[in-house]
C-alpha cells in the first residue's frame, strides 16, 4: 500500500436523531465540526483509494465537552 494516493470518508451519525454528517480527509487526521456535548455518535472510517474502496471499519464514540465545538480525531490502519 506504500506509495498509493488515499483519502479517507468519515461519517459519524447521531444514534438517537439519526442525524449524519461527511468528512473526505487526506490524511489520518480531521476535525469533525457540529457535534454536541454529550450526543453519542456512530463513527465509521473508509479508506478511498485511486483503484477503488476498502473495508469500512466502524467505531462507536462518545463526544463529551462543555460546549458545542470541533472535535479533532486521528485514526490509522495497518494494512493487510
Amino acid at each position: 500500500m506504500e506509495g498509493v494516493q488515499s483519502s479517507y470518508l468519515i461519517n459519524y451519525t447521531t444514534r438517537f436523531w439519526k442525524l449524519s454528517h461527511s468528512v473526505v480527509a487526506r490524511t489520518n487526521a480531521t476535525i469533525l465540526t457540529d457535534v454536541r456535548s454529550g450526543v453519542e455518535y456512530s463513527v465509521t472510517v473508509q479508506t478511498l483509494l485511486q483503484m477503488g474502496q476498502s473495508n469500512v471499519t466502524s467505531q462507536p464514540i462518545t463526544i463529551k465537552c462543555s460546549t458545542r465545538q470541533t472535535v479533532a480525531l486521528e485514526f490509522g490502519f495497518t494494512a493487510l
